[in-house]
């Protein structure tokens, strides 16, 4: 009974979430709450991907956007593929950029990156001249071998058993400004800054776009290059593919934004503008994609809002297991946890794998929301703000990273959207805080609106967890069993008990 007191907190919000897109509001006001909503489901996926680490194993991580980014590119990327585009393909998606996240989230894993680099020293040592002697495939096998096994040992001990406190917080912080800078230049993988806006959406009851079927010796005037298709090729529409419609012989213009996959094969190419396409007689076909689910609309809100019971349910059933408790002696302390039997490395390799799932997964959401990825999104600001959320709704408390995430978001997006205030409190700021205005509030014609520019919400958000590190520093819902730090007056009862073990400087 005392557990299910505990999560009432979760379940009245989880009422007031179920309830809020169906209550009576105006349109402007429906459309903002649901807006908003959507982006809080989004960060509370990501806080709780995040507490799994420094909550339950007492590691800081100062890099988690990295694995946010991971699963939002992979998604795009993946989701854009021609030979994605059947009906279903965007959960298998979301699955795959949560998969890749985990791998890059723990290092075991990560060891086909070296097998990777091994194939690749092999290879270099195998086409040298001066390698061409009898024995000399062996020894390129031998020394290529080596330096895998020298990387992958110096990899696992330096980074994941040497490295803890700040230490380790200095490493996730790299390998998150390491990622931002590969994604902005890697322009074959990642597009650069113009990042990628032409996957499709989430689509029900169809594929994944509007699919046109070009039959035998159909042909594409691509910029000059003529591609002939023997055996037919396949016209994927990542918009309105229903409005083409081609005349038999006639080269016929189609949009920038679609693919020619040619047929028995993986080969396509991106069309752009004013190419066209000649069809040579009868035979094509279109079919129209699924039923779109609007990333603004109120069964994108729900699914969002499925994926965070989904997580809350799985972290809470993870914390209550022989792993969670393996984390929570970790993070007590390491020398005893592993000296009852606990592998430290195996355990911690499984929060950086669960804790970049999660990461992951709410990565490739919210490129399906936001509907566009680029390197902009994804900057070390997000990951203060993940960390704050956990920190003020208590490190380690899946009730208080929710709540936390709630709180902190929502204000957030307030202070952006900003408060009208009444002609009087409107006197007030214009006749006596004018020195205040543009960074706290903004003219709004004759009246006042508090506002703040979105940077500045950082300081709002630093002063906040100012003030609860000063007056509860466990957060605002802290894990079953916590309570607050020792007073002085507790502590000196403790010292001066006879039978007390807790003892400080000299007895």
């Amino acid at each position: 009974m005392k557990k299910w007191r505990e999560w009432i907190p979760l379940l009245v919000l989880l009422g007031i979430a179920l309830l809020l897109p169906l209550l009576p509001f105006s349109e402007p006001v429906h459309k903002r709450l649901v807006s908003v909503s959507g982006i809080v489901f989004l960060y509370m996926i990501f806080a709780l991907g995040l507490n799994v680490v420094p909550g339950w194993t007492g590691l800081l991580d100062l890099g988690y956007v990295a694995f946010v980014a991971i699963g939002a590119y992979t998604f795009a990327i993946l989701y854009r593929q021609p030979w994605m585009q059947w009906e279903g393909a965007w959960l298998v998606c979301l699955v795959a950029a949560a998969l890749h996240a985990a791998l890059w989230g723990t290092i075991r894993m990560s060891y086909v990156l070296f097998l990777a680099f091994g194939f690749a020293c092999f290879w270099f040592l195998f086409t040298r001249t001066w390698m061409h002697f009898p024995g000399g495939t062996f020894l390129a096998l031998v020394l290529s071998t080596s330096m895998t096994g020298a990387g992958v040992y110096l990899f696992r001990r330096v980074l994941t058993t040497h490295l803890i406190g700040d230490y380790y917080a200095i490493v996730t912080f790299a390998f998150a400004q390491v990622l931002l800078i590969f994604i902005q230049n890697a322009t074959p993988v990642t597009n650069a800054a113009r990042g990628y806006t032409d996957y499709p959406g989430v689509r029900v009851g169809g594929h994944a776009t509007g699919v046109g079927v070009l039959p035998p010796g159909s042909s594409v005037d691509l910029a000059g290059e003529v591609l002939r298709f023997p055996v037919g090729a396949r016209l994927i529409f990542p918009r309105s593919g229903e409005t083409w419609a081609p005349q038999l012989g006639v080269p016929t213009e189609v949009a920038a934004d679609v693919k020619v996959w040619e047929e028995g094969t993986l080969k396509w190419r991106n069309l752009t503008s004013g190419t066209k396409v000649t069809v040579p007689g009868p035979g094509y076909k279109y079919t129209p994609p699924g039923k779109l689910v609007d990333p603004s609309s109120r069964s994108f809100y729900y699914l969002l809002l499925f994926f965070v019971v989904a997580c809350v349910v799985g972290m809470a059933r993870l914390h209550d297991s022989r792993v969670g408790r393996a984390w929570l002696a970790m993070k007590a302390d390491e020398i005893s946890a592993k000296a009852n039997g606990i592998s430290i490395w195996k355990y911690r390799m499984l929060a950086f794998a669960v804790s970049g799932f999660v990461g992951g997964l709410g990565g490739a959401l919210q490129a399906l929301r936001i509907e566009i990825v680029t390197p902009g999104s994804y900057d070390f600001w997000v990951s203060v703000l993940i960390l704050a959320c956990i920190v003020l709704g208590g490190l380690g408390s899946i009730r208080g990273v929710i709540v936390g995430t709630a709180a902190l978001v929502s204000l957030g997006e307030i202070l952006r959207e900003g408060i009208e205030l009444s002609p009087g409190l409107s006197g007030f700021f214009q006749n006596n805080l004018r020195w205040l205005e543009s960074i706290a509030w903004q003219a709004a014609g004759d009246q006042a609106m508090l506002k703040v520019p979105d940077q500045a919400r950082y300081l709002v958000f630093g002063a906040i967890l100012v003030l609860v590190m000063i007056f509860r520093p466990q957060g605002l819902l802290p894990p079953k069993g916590e309570r607050e730090p020792f007073t002085e007056e507790e502590r000196e009862k403790l010292r001066n008990s006879p039978t007390a073990l807790f003892r400080m400087g000299n007895p």
